[in-house]
This record gives C-alpha cells, sequence and structure tokens, in this order.
C-alpha cells in the first residue's frame, strides 16, 4: 500500500523528488521484502500468522515489487532496480502458478481433481492448497483483490502468461455467480471489478452488472464504511474505465495532474495539470483525436504540448467509433 502510494505521488502528481529526498528509507522500508523472498513464503505467505495460502497476501507481492522498482528508477539507482525486477520476477512465478500447478500436482497423481474445477492459492502445511466452486466476496477465494484493493498490474499478467486458464476462471469460477436465480446481482465492488475485466462478458453484460451493482442500496452502504469502504471507490472507477475508458495516462514526468475527466459520451477529455522545469506527458488513445494539432502515432499514443513551469489546460476531442 505504502509503495503504491509513493509510485502514484511521484507518477501521476508529479512529486517524484518525496521519493528522491526518502530513498534512504524506502530502502530500509522495503528491506524485508528482500529478506523474506524464500519460495514457501511467495507461495505461502502470512508466515508470522500462521495463516498459509493467503490468497490476498500473494496478489500484491508481484504489483508492489514493481512498485519498488519504479522507486528505485525515480532515485537513480540501476543496481536496486535490477534487483527488484528479478524479485518481482520469482513473484511472477508463484502468482501464475495459482492457475497452473494443479497440471502438474495431477501428471504427478498428488491430487485427482478435474483441472477445470479447481484453482489454487498457495502452500500450506500440508501442500498445496485448492478452492473450489464460486470466487466470492472473502478475499481468501480470488486472484486479484489484496483486501486494500485490486492492483491493477494483476490483469495483464495473467492475460500475457495464463491467458487461457483466466479465461476459464472468468468463465466458471466468477461469471456464473454475479445473479442469484432472480437475477438480484449477489456479489459485491470487488467482484465486479474482477468480472468486468474478462473478455468473456459483452459490453452490454457489463453494463447491466455495473447497474445491478450499484442499485444494492444496503450493500453499498456497508460497503461504504471504512472497511471494505476504503476499496469501493478504485474497484468503481476500475469497472468503469473497463467499460468506458478510451484515454489513458501512458507516462507522466515533472508534471502535477490537478484534474482529469472523461466524457464517455462525448468522447471528450479534460485536463488540468500544473508542470515543473522539464514536463512530459503521453497518453493512449484507443481513438485519434479530431483535432489535428494533437498527433496520434500507431501505437496510440499522444504527446501533449507542454511548457516548463506553468499552469495549462487541455481539452481533447476524440473521433467517434
Amino acid at each position: 500500500m505504502i509503495t503504491t502510494v509513493a509510485r502514484a505521488a511521484a507518477d501521476q502528481q508529479g512529486q517524484a523528488d518525496f521519493i528522491r529526498t526518502n530513498a534512504t528509507w524506502f530502502r530500509y522500508f522495503t528491506k524485508l521484502l528482500f529478506v523474506g523472498d524464500d519460495w514457501i513464503t511467495l507461495t505461502g505467505h502470512c508466515g508470522e500468522s500462521g495463516a498459509a495460502a493467503s490468497i490476498d497476501m500473494l496478489n500484491c507481492e508481484y504489483p508492489g515489487m514493481l512498485n519498488v522498482a519504479r522507486i528505485a528508477e525515480i532515485a537513480g539507482d540501476p543496481d536496486w532496480r535490477a534487483q527488484c525486477l528479478y524479485r518481482a520476477a520469482r513473484r511472477m512465478v508463484a502468482t501464475t502458478a495459482r492457475l497452473t500447478f494443479k497440471y502438474y500436482a495431477i501428471e504427478a497423481g498428488f491430487i485427482s481433481h478435474r483441472p477445470e474445477l479447481i484453482y489454487g492459492t498457495g502452500f500450506t502445511e500440508n501442500g498445496y492448497d485448492y478452492r473450489f466452486g464460486a470466487a466470492s466476496r472473502t478475499p481468501s477465494y480470488h486472484l486479484f483483490d489484496m483486501s486494500q484493493g485490486i492492483p491493477p498490474k494483476l490483469f495483464p499478467l495473467y492475460g500475457t502468461y495464463t491467458p487461457q486458464e483466466i479465461s476459464s476462471y472468468f468463465r466458471t469460477f466468477v461469471i456464473p455467480y454475479l445473479y442469484q436465480k432472480n437475477g438480484t446481482f449477489q456479489q459485491d465492488h470487488k467482484m465486479l471489478n474482477i468480472a468486468l475485466h474478462s473478455s468473456a462478458m459483452s459490453q452490454e453484460e457489463k453494463i447491466k452488472a455495473l447497474n445491478a451493482c450499484l442499485r444494492q442500496k444496503t450493500l453499498l452502504q456497508k460497503l461504504s464504511r471504512d472497511y471494505p469502504g476504503m476499496t469501493l471507490p478504485s474497484n468503481i472507477a476500475m469497472a468503469l474505465d473497463s467499460i468506458y475508458g478510451k484515454i489513458r495516462v501512458f507516462d507522466s514526468r515533472d508534471v502535477d495532474i490537478r484534474d482529469l475527466e472523461f466524457d464517455p459520451a462525448a468522447k471528450r477529455l479534460k485536463l488540468e495539470l500544473r508542470t515543473g522545469r522539464t514536463p512530459s506527458l503521453i497518453l493512449s488513445s484507443d481513438l485519434p483525436p479530431a483535432d489535428s494539432r494533437f498527433k496520434r502515432s500507431d501505437d496510440g499514443r499522444i504527446r501533449l504540448p507542454l511548457s516548463p513551469e506553468t499552469e495549462q489546460r487541455f481539452e481533447i476531442q476524440l473521433k467517434q467509433d
């Protein structure tokens, strides 16, 4: 959580000096991540509480180490960054293994389950732990939430290295359990966010699920309390982005983004920012700009014309689909 906030402050609010000034503290603070790096810790975690295979803890290991790698990059320490990327790669193995380890276990004769009916969480004192049935609201039963939110880096990780398995996970353990038999939405904002990142759901199905979740007033009141209320805005925002998001910040340097608003119906982006001495801001857009002043590259990148040490406002109209 701390590395996520630090990275957001640097990359989104242009406060990279916060990391540079406190680089020694960040090295000290993240030291535990480097000494508790054995395979059992990575696959089981929560060893200090005896709750091995606590899946929500492992969900933040890989994204968290990528955050530290970015902190090291900002601090100007290439050796520290390289070590972080190596550690992140180790965490990739433990994270994606929850979808693939079952094949080895079945082939070796350790378990006799049908592979399409299970997914793993991690190692316990009694061996590898598996889950059956619905991926419910309980964080220990799904592959994304880490109790305080869902790290966005997990979606491309699974999609890149275990595309068939994560697609099957969505279709088997998530989507069929969104509604009760009478059509009432029975999950929460975490499961809504997770489900809406599946390509197995159409645009209309995603909008239906979003509206069904937001209509549950009693549930939303419960979810708006201190915890898990802290996760409600981010999950709804990510759900909205998965439906309507057409343009995003790709690379922000020495820029303090004060306000950023996208109207999905009008396909219009409004942006207010304050620049530093050497500012740079690149957007990633699914659609080309209607205004020829903004050039979009073949890979969808739009570099905004920025002036140093000033306040600037932009309004970018995108072409319709």
